[in-house]
């Protein structure tokens, strides 16, 4: 029998923060925000930055807005292709 042993960096944000990347190039909606990250062997700790919690709020806020904008536009895009095909047949 083979055993392989494995260590697994996990962050932890403090009480009243989230956890979030550290690269300002990626989207706000998405962001990933959480309390606990568990790294990867090829992640390391510098790719992800503590945000309080009111910076939290603001970019789930953001998400929520981006993914309802998303969903009013698929509706409107399946409401003219439905308006498209009654006009044509």
């Amino acid at each position: 029998m083979k055993q392989t042993n494995y260590t697994t960096r996990v962050l932890t944000a403090e009480p009243g923060h989230k956890l979030t990347e550290a690269d300002e190039a990626v989207a706000m909606e998405a962001r990933t925000v959480t309390d606990r990250v568990y790294l990867a062997a090829t992640d390391s700790p510098e790719r992800w930055r503590e945000i309080t919690n009111e910076e939290a709020d603001a970019i789930l806020a953001a998400k929520r807005e981006a993914a309802e904008a998303a969903e009013a536009a698929e509706i409107e895009n399946t409401n003219l292709e439905m308006r498209n095909e009654s006009t044509e047949g």
